[in-house]
């Protein structure tokens, strides 16, 4: 039992000292026009708050924009989102937020934000007025603490060798056993 203890000790504490939910930050933007235009939305992932001045990669939009090149998204140094894609050679397109460095960038739902589209065929441009509605959610991941006081109770449950512990410890960092796709009669 005293070789347990220490064990136990450290099951117990681990569990309250990692953060169940992560500092990553998922936004969306669903840009909206009273005229002339589908409504359009662009998400992405953050590892935090998105700063002033920041170019964004992986932005996914729906219904896709279908663009000749990759889509062009950032945070400009004056607070303001933009997404700019390029349909043809002839026509290219920027949605942006017009709401500067005083929006809190906090999880939370911003409604009816003031937004600007800018389209622009051949040497025509043409900005149009709109408004964008803003979530911006923390993304939770599984709080490794749960995983480290399993297989510390794993290990403590299970007669054995050093040996037999370590195969436990890999057999429950497996994908498989995480996503709860494996069951685990020994534990």
């Amino acid at each position: 039992m005293l070789k347990i203890l220490p064990l136990l000790v450290l099951a117990i504490a681990s569990s309250g000292t990692v953060p169940a939910v992560a500092a990553t930050l998922a936004y969306e933007f669903d840009f909206h026009t009273p005229v002339g235009s589908a409504p359009q939305s662009f998400f992405y992932e953050s590892d935090g708050p998105t700063a002033p001045g920041t170019g964004l990669s992986g932005v996914q939009s729906l219904p896709d924009v279908g663009t000749l090149f990759p889509l062009v998204a950032s945070r400009g140094f004056d607070g303001d989102w933009s997404f700019t894609g390029m349909g043809s050679p002839t026509y290219v397109f920027t949605w942006e937020t017009q709401i500067g460095l005083s929006f809190p960038n906090l999880p939370g739902f911003y409604a009816s934000e003031p937004a600007l589209l800018t389209s622009q065929v051949m040497f025509v441009v043409t900005q149009t007025p709109g408004t964008v509605d803003i979530t911006i959610q923390s993304v939770p991941e599984p709080a490794m603490s749960l995983l480290v006081l399993t297989v510390l109770v794993c290990m403590i449950r299970r007669p054995g060798t050093v040996a037999g512990n370590r195969v436990i410890l890999i057999e429950l960092l497996s994908p498989k056993v995480q996503c709860g796709q494996v069951a685990r009669s020994d534990c």
